[in-house]
């Protein structure tokens, strides 16, 4: 499988030939086989791109339909006047 930025294939390239020289975030390359990590690394760079394209995360759905979608729950008299309003959930 081939590297889809030059970053990846130095980090590859790195964790292939000098491991101790690895950044911590990198360090989940050294669980990989010796030759996923030349796959990796043997990659051209002419043409990738610098870094890969971030993916795009897809839109959460309402959890009840007509009900408004809060990210972060009430704070503060809003929040006692809605729960004496449940019922104290």
């Amino acid at each position: 499988m081939p590297a889809t930025s030059k970053a990846q294939q130095i980090a590859t390239a790195i964790a292939e030939h000098a491991p101790g020289k690895l950044y911590a975030r990198n360090k989940g390359m050294l669980g990989m086989t010796h030759q996923q990590l030349h796959d990796f690394a043997s990659t051209k760079r002419k043409g990738l791109p610098a870094r890969a394209p971030k993916a795009k995360k897809a839109a959460a759905a309402p959890k009840a339909p007509g009900m408004p979608v809060m990210k972060k729950g009430p704070q503060g008299p809003m929040r006692s006047m809605l729960a004496a309003r449940m019922g104290g959930r």
